[in-house]
């Protein structure tokens, strides 16, 4: 039986070692080595001091908040380290991804190390439930794809339905790597903590990046400091760390909190990112309705505190531009409309092209793998987005367009479902569970803002914490039904 549970390790470090012999034969580089080098480190950890597979969770973590994902054009023309190594991680070489095949290794690693009435717990807790509802919507695209080919007269193409579906798969492994590994609150905060103290160096990489580079992150026509997705991790990263202060009510976690926020502050004003504010807001709004009258009377001053802050804040960079006017600019683009303009945006065009496939095709949808018509002339922008037309930025209303209301009403209800959880679960009054729900709750608001905004669902980086947080979310607020912990 041991030897038998000796090769069975040896799994990850097999696939490991194919992925890294696939990249070196496409780049013939030292990076190839790199998932070999992981695997191999995790196996020998695990041997050497028989710990669990979760200390690989806390390490892919790390390395995922630390490393750029390049797909997205990280940190612009300016190249960093991290950007370097990031390539090791999330490109593809031969349709699959280092970042992959290693949560495939974790959870192979975890299933074949678990013992049997651990996996009836499993059961007992939702796992099957889990896995049916981040597995249903991936399905139902191919059955879109399959609709598409044979009832639909729209040009179809199996390498845009890959590119349309092409992250839907990690969504249930992290589910499950999550939901099998993170079996307690304690933990839950463990991987929030590493999160958080990642984000903080990358916000400290980000501050002396523009002091360095202040020539190309300067410029007017710059976009980002990081990456897109980088400011909804900060905005989580500011409320993991305000939290930990107030609960912990030390001078340690003050300090902290007063030492790191700053440079976090600045990245996240610096990103220049008006969906993480928008989805911030909205969190804070849903957590503060959720609490019941007695904690409104109770933090009456702060409300007031924080309110007329914020008012004069955004009073006084109303008029002005740049990172400091990042709450004042989102406002604005909500509220006002430019004078004098009757010209629609591009997002506007956009959304107006998915809306008539919608129209055009109300029941089953267009299919997927197709590409939406340009019938609103929106600005061709291929030569900086090639696949504009297989996926748009506002994803959310393109799947309702692909699949229809059946996979519309399974994509809202994933989503409703998540938030609903985060919201049950920072209502606790434990600590580390109140924690969780509130963080987790931030990262999932903000991925819808993304998801209908920027193409929130198909980032690797955030379909990982989307399934992760679910998973343990999921594991451990039933877990606390069925023992009676109400707390």
């Amino acid at each position: 039986m041991v030897e038998r549970l000796a090769w069975r390790a040896l799994i990850p470090v097999f696939l490991c070692a194919l992925l890294s012999a696939l990249m070196f034969y496409r780049t013939q580089g030292v990076i190839s080595l790199v998932p070999l080098l992981a695997a191999i480190a995790l196996m020998t950890i695990n041997r050497l001091r028989k710990v669990e597979a979760i200390v690989g969770v806390y390490i892919f973590v790390g390395l995922i908040f630390i490393l750029d994902d390049t797909n997205y054009n990280p940190w612009g023309s300016v190249d960093t380290i991290t950007k370097t190594l990031g390539y090791g991680l999330y490109q593809s070489f031969f349709s699959v991804t280092a970042s992959e095949l290693l949560a495939f290794s974790i959870a192979v690693w975890t299933f074949l190390n678990t013992n049997i009435e651990t996996k009836k717990v499993w059961l007992r807790y939702g796992l099957i439930f889990g896995l049916v509802i981040t597995f249903l919507y991936p399905i139902l695209f191919w059955e879109a794809f399959f609709i598409s080919n044979v009832f639909d007269d729209k040009a179809s193409t199996l390498k845009f339905h890959l590119a349309q579906i092409r992250m839907h798969h990690i969504l249930p492994l992290w589910f499950f790597i999550g939901f099998s590994n993170i079996s307690n609150w304690k933990r839950f905060d463990t991987v929030m903590k590493i999160m958080a103290w990642t984000t903080v160096v990358k916000s400290i990489q980000g501050v002396f990046n523009y002091i360095f580079h202040i020539d190309v992150f300067g410029h007017p026509e710059n976009e980002y400091l990081i990456e897109h997705y980088y400011s909804m991790f900060a905005a989580m990263t500011i409320c993991y760390f305000i939290m930990k202060a107030i609960s912990d009510k030390n001078k340690i976690s003050t300090i902290t909190a007063a030492l790191v926020l700053p440079p976090v502050f600045a990245s996240f004003a610096l990103n220049d990112r008006r969906t993480a504010v928008l989805g911030s807001v909205l969190a804070i709004i849903m957590i503060i309705a959720s609490k019941p009258l007695s904690w409104f009377l109770k933090h009456k001053t702060h409300f007031v505190v924080a309110a007329t802050a914020f008012v004069l804040f955004t009073g006084a960079t109303w008029n002005a531009s740049g990172p400091l006017a990042v709450v004042s600019s989102t406002l604005k683009s909500l509220i006002i409309k430019p004078e004098g303009t009757i010209k629609l945006d591009y997002r506007d065009l956009e959304n107006a092209n998915i809306l008539r496939e919608v129209a055009n095709n109300p029941y089953l949808g267009m299919g997927s793998g197709a590409e939406v018509e340009n019938k609103f002339g929106m600005p061709d922008i291929s030569h900086i987005y090639p696949k504009y037309l297989v996926l748009p930025h506002n994803i959310y209303l393109a799947y309702w367009a692909i699949g229809g209301p059946l996979n519309m009403a399974m994509f809202t209800s994933l989503f409703v479902f998540m938030v609903a959880l985060s919201i049950k679960t920072q209502s606790s009054s434990y600590v580390y569970k109140n924690r969780s729900g509130a963080i987790a709750l931030f990262f999932f608001v903000q991925w819808i803002a993304y998801t209908i905004a920027d193409l929130g669902i198909i980032h690797q980086r955030n379909v990982i914490i989307g399934g992760l947080f679910l998973g343990a979310l999921m594991r451990n607020y039933y877990q606390d039904q069925i023992r009676g912990d109400y707390g």
